[in-house]
């Protein structure tokens, strides 16, 4: 459970660092400016950005430490870009967020824990032990295997959610393959939604019952 509770914790820090750069490049790029997203949508944009650097790495490294070091090293020298700048990655869109009244932190309170107790459970899905797992532990031992499909048809699906669990197992610790995307992305998915009931119910002359 503290295992899950500091791998949630990193990589939120790790994917909000890249989607805060790829919001600012693609800001760059399309001439607009750069606002301010909310936390989760980084989050989200950092998942993607992530996500295309693992897909890369993997044809030439298996997704294990060396990887990691990658993501870490280009986080930190994002962090240290933004200090450059005057600005700290992160510190808008904390300052930024809605605060939640008792009843809805109660809400949150129970789906971060349900969420944090069906993480640590067994998978539910049928398909994790046919091919899910084994896909998994293929990118996370080796570099893109040529022929793999021939092996098992469902090895050669190339599906960038297993990358990305492959990508954040931290399967080198020797602990166990922890694959967990699916509950960051859920709870990021769920402070998104909170702080978008907050936002409707709380706009001037509009009453709550009329929150879309």
């Amino acid at each position: 459970m503290a295992g899950t509770l500091i791998f949630w914790v990193y990589t939120t820090a790790i994917l909000y660092c890249y989607g805060w750069m790829a919001m600012r490049l693609l800001a760059r790029v399309l001439k607009l400016e750069a606002g301010r997203m909310h936390i989760s949508i980084t989050w989200l944009l950092g998942l993607c950005a992530v996500t295309t650097i693992g897909a890369v790495l993997s044809l030439f490294l298996p997704l294990g430490w060396p990887a990691q070091l990658i993501l870490l090293a280009g986080a930190l020298l994002i962090v240290i870009y933004g200090l450059r700048r005057g600005i700290l990655p992160g510190r808008e869109a904390l300052r930024g967020e809605h605060a939640l009244k008792p009843g809805a932190c109660l809400l949150a309170g129970l789906i971060f824990c349900s969420a944090l107790l069906l993480s640590i459970g067994k998978p539910a899905n049928p398909d994790s032990g046919i091919y899910h797992a084994q896909a998994i532990r293929w990118m996370e031992l080796y570099p893109a295997v040529p022929g793999l499909g021939n092996l098992h048809s469902r090895l050669a699906y190339n599906s960038n959610w297993l990358l990305a669990n492959a990508l954040f197992s931290f399967s080198f610790l020797g602990l166990r393959s922890f694959h967990l995307m699916g509950s960051a992305t859920f709870l990021a998915a769920m402070w998104y939604f909170f702080c978008g009931v907050k936002a409707c119910c709380t706009v001037q002359h509009v009453p709550a019952t009329g929150c879309a």
